[in-house]
């Protein structure tokens, strides 16, 4: 079983995250914008999902998001790891 963390958010919404490791994020419906350590990712219909390296990540936008703990190798079943998180 793989941990996931799966958000919705509404317009006008601002989420902080600080990620304790590498996650993969998913953008299952809606458009997002994500600044990650200075790096500005955009989440629509043409790109659905990203890597993201561990540290502070800045979301915004409408829809849901799952985020996926990066396996270091196939066979692990990684737990995701979040430091703190604001709204």
């Amino acid at each position: 079983m793989s941990h996931s963390l799966k958000l919705v958010l509404a317009a006008d919404e601002l989420l902080a995250l600080q990620l304790a490791q590498p996650c993969r994020v998913l953008a299952t419906s809606g458009r997002h914008w994500l600044t990650v350590n200075g790096r500005d990712i955009c989440l629509d219909e043409t790109c659905r999902s990203a890597l993201l390296p561990r540290g502070k990540v800045l979301i915004e936008g409408c829809g849901r998001l799952e985020l996926y703990a990066e396996a270091q190798s196939p066979r692990l079943r990684p737990r995701l790891h979040l430091n703190t998180v604001s709204i």
